[in-house]
């Protein structure tokens, strides 16, 4: 069964006073694009989420945000009361020194580099199994939403190829009568134009153009085509391991039969449903594009 390429997934672990939250969020994308957006401690390991990921995703764009906070944040932080000072001192100076008005308080001091930290972040292997493990769950999360939305799709897809087989048929129906029609009408106009007067055309000439119309407006190869790529597309839909790649090329196929269709058309029933065809055929791939 097929699966959407948009998807979204989160999971949480903890590990003693550490939280790690992980995000994933899949796009659409011709190929499969990974993005990590981790702690700086934790940057050099992306080749190893990334041969990850792509156990879980063929296509799309991956994005994956990997915080690690701590728990016990407000009993951690730590004020270096010396930085402070040097601080304090440096800048009632330079107030000094420019004649500035105002005062240096408490939370002008804070605020600066270095005086205020939280608990440093560490590499551990214990947080990076943990992260691992978010990972997964939220990529497991993730392809859950594409298969869902695949389900959808397939369903619409399904819908699709439905109003093009009737069109098909419609256009099987029409095009077994054009040529009679083109005989009646071209012999109508000749009579017409003779007026009672011998035709100055034999029988053989009528045939010969008959003849030449029916090569030049014969769809039957274009309708039967048709309808072998919307059977193996109907088929593909429901395999194991549908690709996205795949059912676009069937879909390119199909329009280009479809404009064939298109040009051969030499009636005004028949144009109508080329045009009809031909949407029917953009709408497919329009969805296809979504599909991984």
């Amino acid at each position: 069964m097929i699966r959407s390429m948009t998807g979204f997934g989160e999971a949480v672990a903890h590990v003693g006073q550490w939280s790690v939250r992980v995000r994933v969020r899949t796009l659409n994308n011709r190929g499969l694009r990974t993005n990590f957006h981790f702690p700086e401690e934790f940057s050099w390991r992306a080749p190893e989420m990334r041969k990850l990921v792509r156990e879980y995703f063929r296509r799309g764009t991956i994005d994956v945000w990997l915080h690690i906070v701590s728990e016990a944040a407000a009993e951690s932080v730590v004020i270096d009361g010396e930085v402070a000072r040097a601080y304090a001192e440096e800048l009632r100076k330079l107030q000094s020194d420019l004649g500035l008005a105002g005062a240096v308080d408490v939370s002008t001091v804070v605020n600066l580099p270095g005086v205020m930290r939280g608990v440093e972040l560490e590499a551990t292997d214990e947080l990076w199994k943990a992260a691992v493990q978010a990972v997964k769950d939220g990529a497991g999360k993730a392809v859950a939403m594409r298969r869902a939305e695949g389900e959808a799709l397939a369903k619409e897809l399904s819908e699709i190829c439905l109003r093009l087989e009737a069109f098909v048929e419609e256009a099987e129906e029409k095009a077994a009568g054009v040529v009679e029609g083109y005989k009646e009408r071209l012999l109508a106009r000749l009579r017409g134009l003779t007026e009672g007067e011998e035709l100055p055309l034999t029988e053989q000439d009528v045939m010969r153009e008959i003849v030449v119309f029916a090569d030049r407006s014969d769809i039957t190869e274009e309708l039967c085509r048709l309808e072998s790529h919307i059977s193996m597309f109907r088929e593909a839909l429901g395999s194991e391991g549908a690709e996205g790649r795949r059912l676009e090329f069937m879909a390119q196929e199909m329009l280009r039969e479809a404009n064939t269709l298109a040009a051969k058309a030499n009636d005004a029933t028949l144009s109508q449903i080329s045009v009809s065809l031909r949407a029917e055929v953009e709408r497919i791939k329009e969805q296809v594009g979504n599909v991984e």
